[in-house]
């Protein structure tokens, strides 16, 4: 048991990151609720960033892979596989538990909206991209005008698997096939 409580207090770090991405999650997209009529934009930095209050019933930004349960859902189980991973692989290194803390604190976030909303509150809106549409055989893409809208969750999960990508790639040991150990002996 006391074992249990030691490997807690070394994640105590991680749980600060989680809390406080979840904490300024909640804070900016109630500052919007209180602010914003639905719909309603504020420009930033003119066309190029807005603040645009939109209410998302998908995946994150805008991805329509199903309805608001089927989000929710999936969020659990991440959530889930996310702190069952974290508690039986300790010794993973600082920048993958970094990652995983940034992933958790942007799905409690949303998922939190979609536990008491049924959809998740999104403001931020960027017109950096500009895709035409087309067609590649069977698929068919109708374009891109701006990016779509996200939030303070979305952006931590997206730092969060980009952290962990990073983390993957540069912290892979040299793994030498058994005939390589062989000749290494000799």
């Amino acid at each position: 048991m006391a074992a249990g409580f030691a490997r807690l207090a070394s994640y105590r770090a991680y749980f600060f990151i989680v809390l406080s991405i979840w904490i300024l999650d909640r804070l900016t997209k109630w500052l919007v609720k209180k602010n914003f009529e639905l719909g309603e934009s504020a420009s930033v930095l003119g066309n190029f960033f807005l603040l645009t209050y939109v209410e998302n019933k998908g995946g994150a930004f805008g991805i329509q892979l199903g309805g608001s349960t089927f989000y929710f859902v999936a969020s659990v189980v991440v959530v889930g596989y996310i702190l069952a991973y974290l508690w039986r692989h300790p010794e993973d290194g600082r920048l993958s538990r970094i990652s995983l803390a940034l992933i958790l604190g942007g799905a409690f976030g949303n998922l939190y909206d979609r536990a008491l909303y049924g959809s998740v509150t999104d403001f931020f809106d960027f017109e950096f991209l500009d895709i035409p549409p087309f067609h590649l055989g069977p698929l068919h893409f109708s374009g891109l005008e701006r990016w779509p809208v996200f939030n303070i969750a979305d952006s931590a999960v997206t730092m969060g698997i980009i952290l962990l990508l990073a983390s993957s790639v540069f912290s892979k040991k040299e793994v030498s096939s058994p005939a390589a150990v062989a000749d290494a002996k000799l």
